[in-house]
C-alpha cells in the first residue's frame, strides 16, 4: 500500500502513517491465503447493462476458512 502514497502524489508523514501503511500491505497479502470469498446463496444476480457489464444487485459475499 506505500504505492498507494506515491499514486495520490502524497507521502507518509509520520513514522505511524508508514507503519500503518504497511501493515494494511501485509493484511491484503495474508487474507486471501487464509479465506474464500463465496457467494451467499439465495441472492439475485442479474446483469445491469450500462458503459460494462456488471451485477444488478451487487455480488453478496460470505469469507470462509480456506
Amino acid at each position: 500500500m506505500t504505492w498507494l502514497f506515491y499514486l495520490l502524489d502524497r507521502h507518509p508523514e509520520t513514522e505511524r502513517e508508514l507503519r500503518a501503511a504497511i501493515a494494511a500491505q501485509v493484511l491484503l497479502a495474508v487474507l486471501p491465503r487464509r479465506l474464500r470469498a463465496r457467494l451467499v446463496p439465495g441472492h439475485p444476480a442479474s446483469p445491469q447493462a450500462e458503459a460494462t457489464l456488471r451485477p444488478r444487485h451487487g455480488l453478496e459475499r460470505a469469507l470462509h476458512p480456506a
